[in-house]
């Protein structure tokens, strides 16, 4: 693996764990409900800034430079996916922050998160209004609900700057070869984000940065094993001088070995393992788990819930370049489903805090969802394609 060096933020954090904390205010307005778009954006662009004051000591010095920009579905009045990008003019980094799942968030939930069975071929499938389509090879195929994400994020436009610019160009218009790029995301931003950083970026090394990175964590896999490749080709996995060598790289998806989500959707197919100890379940009882054995309460709500995930993929999925930890955690006997699902949340949230060295604020980590853990969608619950009838998706193996 190659290695690049690091650079100082200005901070006490490096520049690892600086992108990442980034990455999490991305997420500072999802816990809201009750809002329009307009306000969401404000209310984000608030705390996001009062984030930077606040934390300076630790992340360097920041400012917002486009967005944060929120897209709702339906007026849903909650956030139903946000951006933001972020500069640090002292070393002259651009960060692109991807929001994670909102649980409150059916959409995201229903449409974007679960939304595995149909695929669309990336990136030709995907055409979002005012968005130039990239020249290159194809790459394989992403999920129809990765699909539907990174064509929400890239019609987003902010409204504040003259032309109301989208993300592909402001980008086009800050980009030099002495700026960095980096694309970043936890959870459903895990996703979105190297989908997203393609999409714009098909060849990377062409373009007019000095160097674009993507940095997913708790992300589970967007696409197909072609996609897989596309994204390994385009954005090849480095290490990085000087940083915590536990977390120190580019391009890679860092996950926790006791993260439920990563596992989706590599090792969540239609055929039940009964084997397979790296799995949320197993067992010829599946009474097994990633946590530890399910007592009788405990599998009478897990099991509904993982045989209902185990329908969903359409294809079979190939994770990306990855690095895993483990957050220490040591299984034991599950007594219910609520503490089934409170070690889901802990695992994939404020475990990345602790392993990163960044805490996670309790009101932002409250807005994070995990959609494995809700129940099979009814009606009210299930969105149709057409719900994004704005820029062209092209839907394949339809059934």
């Amino acid at each position: 693996m190659k290695s690049v060096p690091s650079v100082s933020p200005g901070g006490s954090y490096d520049i690892v764990q600086t992108v990442f904390n980034l990455s999490i205010l991305s997420n500072a307005a999802n816990s809201v409900t009750g809002q329009t778009a307009t306000q969401l954006q404000a209310l984000l662009s608030q705390r996001i800034n009062a984030a930077f004051q606040k934390d300076v000591g630790d992340i360097g010095p920041w400012e917002i430079v486009w967005g944060p920009a929120v897209f709702e579905y339906n007026d849903s009045g909650t956030v139903d996916n946000a951006l933001y990008v972020a500069r640090n003019t002292a070393i002259d980094y651009y960060v692109v922050g991807v929001a994670a799942t909102n649980g409150t968030s059916h959409y995201d939930i229903y449409t974007l998160d679960l939304n595995v069975k149909k695929t669309v071929a990336f990136p030709s499938g995907i055409t979002p209004t005012g968005c130039p389509p990239p020249s290159g090879s194809s790459a394989g195929n992403v999920s129809l609900g990765t699909a539907l994400g990174i064509t929400n994020l890239l019609q987003l436009t902010d409204s504040s700057q003259a032309g109301s610019p989208n993300l592909q160009t402001f980008l086009a218009g800050a980009a030099s070869s002495g700026a960095t790029l980096v694309f970043t995301g936890h959870s459903l931003g895990g996703a979105l984000s190297p989908a997203l950083a393609l999409w714009l970026y098909p060849q990377p090394t062409a373009s007019p940065w000095k160097a674009v990175y993507v940095l997913p964590t708790a992300g589970p896999s967007p696409g197909d094993a072609g996609f897989r490749a596309g994204f390994a080709e385009a954005f090849q996995q480095l290490s990085i001088t000087g940083v915590n060598p536990s977390y120190g790289f580019w391009n890679t998806l860092i996950w926790n070995e006791f993260d439920a989500v990563p596992h989706a959707w590599t090792n969540i197919m239609k055929v039940q393992p009964t084997t397979t100890p790296n799995d949320i379940l197993w067992g010829s009882l599946l009474d097994q788990s990633l946590y530890g054995p399910l007592s009788k309460a405990a599998q009478g709500g897990v099991v509904p819930l993982v045989e209902y995930l185990y329908s969903l993929p359409g294809m079979t999925y190939a994770r990306l370049p990855d690095t895993m930890f483990s957050s220490g955690y040591s299984p034991a006997e599950v007594p219910n489903l609520s503490a089934f699902e409170q070690t889901v949340l802990t695992q994939h949230i404020q475990a990345y805090g602790t392993f990163f060295g960044v805490p996670i604020n309790r009101d932002i980590a409250s807005g994070i969802g995990i959609s494995l853990l809700k129940p099979v969608p009814t009606a009210d619950r299930t969105f149709p394609e057409s719900v994004h009838p704005e820029g062209g998706i092209a839907v394949r193996n339809a059934s």
